[in-house]
């Protein structure tokens, strides 16, 4: 015959293998009051068992009075339905704090929880709370999101001047040609080239001629004044600013802001034939009457004009 273990020895174990557990177990009765809480609460919250046991969940836990969670615990010991609560949505509701080191400020834990139905010793429904430790994972999907957004950040921007860079302009462009030809509304695209720029790196360096470039690029994206006013670098010493809802008018006004900005600079340019300082000249075009034509002919037009105010002098506009 085998002899029946002893009912006080299985509940010694049972109780080491709960405090033994590298997670958070609270167990609440069908009263809804504290019956259990284990060694790993007791260390990350501070309290002892003693102190907790008993307490319903608003005794415990005021701060989390109608919280999803105390409604997780009373929707599990009146109906039975099992509950869990992602650290994503449910921002570590409990106070549990993890100290790395004596010299660190305590870290509050990230949390996934867990709340199902038990049978209690009485036969009647108790609640299983869980509490998982997921900050090594929160930390790393940080981790992840931030490379993530370094990566499409590195892959519209121009590496010099930070200015989105030609895919992203030809993706902006498509995405507001579409739009404007919808709406049958004007759509206006400037084309800018730093004046005699290679006579500037052959007098003074590339050094000076990538300083030249990023200051010119701040320059001219202070000129844009609304949210949907895109400037990119196009390459080399060429930039392109979209206007959407712009008309001839209102791109000649941009345009002119730009000169102008530049003209402030006052950056010294030893070798130009226009004069002293460092100087753009400005092609613009404009869809305004909306034939069925490719978006690359509105770009095309910009780079006509452009084509046509440095043939007229430099440091001018061209519509």
């Amino acid at each position: 015959m085998t002899s029946r273990p002893d009912t006080s020895d299985h509940d010694n174990f049972v109780g080491q293998v709960v405090n033994s557990l590298q997670l958070g177990v609270m167990v609440f009765n069908a009263s809804g009051q504290i019956a259990l809480w284990n060694r790993w609460l007791e260390e990350k919250s501070g309290k002892p068992a003693e102190q907790m046991l008993g307490r319903n969940f608003v005794e415990a836990f005021p701060y989390l009075a109608r919280s999803r969670v105390q409604q997780s615990v009373q929707g599990v010991l009146t109906g039975g339905f099992p509950v869990v609560l992602s650290q994503s949505l449910h921002r570590a509701p409990f106070d549990l704090y993890q100290q790395s080191r004596p010299d660190e400020e305590p870290q509050r834990i990230q949390q996934a929880i867990r709340i199902a139905p038990l049978l209690g010793p009485d036969q009647r429904r108790w609640c299983l709370l869980q509490i998982e430790d997921v900050t090594q994972a929160v930390h790393r999907e940080e981790v992840l999101w931030r490379q993530a957004e370094q990566l499409t950040h590195h892959s519209y921007h121009d590496a010099l001047t930070n200015l989105p860079n030609r895919r992203r302009l030809m993706e902006y462009l498509e995405h507001e040609w579409g739009r404007a030809r919808r709406a049958r509304r004007p759509l206006a695209v400037l084309m800018v080239d730093i004046d005699h720029f290679k006579k500037y790196n052959d007098a003074l360096g590339h050094q000076a001629g990538d300083r030249c470039l990023v200051q010119i690029a701040h320059t001219l994206q202070s000129t844009m004044r609304r949210a949907s006013d895109l400037i990119t670098r196009y390459g080399g010493e060429e930039f392109v600013a979209v206007l959407p809802e712009t008309d001839n008018d209102g791109a000649l006004q941009v345009a002119h802001a730009m000169l102008s900005a530049v003209a402030t600079q006052q950056l010294a340019h030893p070798q130009s034939a226009t004069g002293e300082w460092v100087t753009v000249s400005i092609g613009i075009a404009c869809n305004t009457e909306w034939q069925d034509v490719p978006v690359c002919q509105l770009i095309e037009a910009a780079d006509l004009a452009l084509y046509r105010a440095k043939a007229a002098g430099r440091c001018r506009i061209s519509c």
